[in-house]
């Protein structure tokens, strides 16, 4: 948790979250592990929009093929040797308006929606990699931090994302690594909403606008 999440928000709406300009992006319902996804980080001072694997790849892995990691918990990141220089120098702010959890009934997994009350966008808490392959390639990774789950996610999964409020973007980006302990919270609950959707959701393949759908639980 969390390796499934959307964003299919207007770019209008996107730069005025993040304060910069912004390319025009396709629709995703239905974003997975390795697919290339955007996020917001430093270069300098200045916040610029890149694109990155989801799944971060060590720098110093050198696997032909590795599978990276989705998520890095926000209890130990500044300590795992995965991830903790990222955490230091290389964080970054992942755009989204939904993510994805199951819930197991009997054989079936039945996949649920999360997002805020509102439905607009949000920044999940990220860091970033640069992994130069076995043949000299230069592949751009990123993570996504997860804390405990709030009472929205608790019947369902103990982790989510770490959502990091708009007032709080700077310290993020910009803030000493020892300072951020107290960014690294549940969201609250009451500012969330949930609702079952489609399980064609479940296969990543699987990208349309029907995948955020609510349907009858």
């Amino acid at each position: 948790m969390c390796y499934r999440y959307t964003l299919a928000t207007p770019r209008a709406d996107l730069e005025k979250l993040f304060g910069i300009v912004i390319p025009e992006l396709p629709l995703r319902f239905n974003i997975a592990l390795t697919q290339i996804v955007p996020a917001v980080r430093l270069d300098g001072d200045t916040r610029v929009w890149g694109e990155y694997r989801f799944g971060l790849i060590p720098r110093w892995t050198r696997d032909e093929k590795p599978a990276g990691f989705g998520n890095a918990r926000s209890e130990t990141v500044a300590e795992k040797p995965s991830f903790r220089d990222a955490f230091r120098k290389r964080r970054c702010l992942v755009p989204a308006d939904g993510f994805y959890e199951w819930e197991t009934v009997g054989k079936q997994k039945l996949p649920w929606r999360l997002t805020l009350a509102d439905g607009g966008p949000f920044a999940i808490a990220g860091i970033h990699e640069t992994w130069t392959s076995p043949a000299g390639v230069e592949v751009a990774t990123l993570a996504l931090l997860t804390t405990s789950a709030n009472a929205c996610l608790e019947r369902f999964h103990d982790r989510m994302p770490v959502i990091i409020d708009p007032a709080q973007h700077d310290r993020w980006l910009h803030g000493p690594a020892e300072t951020l302990g107290e960014l690294l919270v549940p969201y609250p609950a009451e500012r969330m909403k949930v609702f079952r959707v489609d399980t064609r959701v479940n296969s990543p393949r699987y990208d349309a606008a029907d995948c955020v759908t609510p349907i009858d639980a």
